[in-house]
């Protein structure tokens, strides 16, 4: 038996403390926006321990202003 890939689809506003972030995405590909630097250095502790525990294939981009940057890599079994 084969078990199908895991599929999630995330349109998701995080508002805490006068910070925002904003998470999209879909199937394996995921971006966290945020608005300012403040925002990502508020939500920073709470961002980087979750790159560890992502599903395999999956991944997660931060982008502020436009410039993305990989904080998973995607690994393949």
């Amino acid at each position: 038996m084969q078990i199908p890939p895991h599929v999630l689809d995330l349109d998701l506003v995080v508002h805490h403390n006068g910070h925002e972030v904003s998470v999209k995405g879909t199937g394996g590909q995921f971006v966290a926006r945020f608005p300012t630097l403040f925002s990502l250095l508020h939500f920073s502790s709470a961002l980087w321990p979750v790159r560890k525990y992502l599903p395999s294939g999956m991944g997660l981009h931060v982008e502020l202003h436009g410039l993305r940057l990989r904080v998973s890599k995607f690994f393949q079994n």
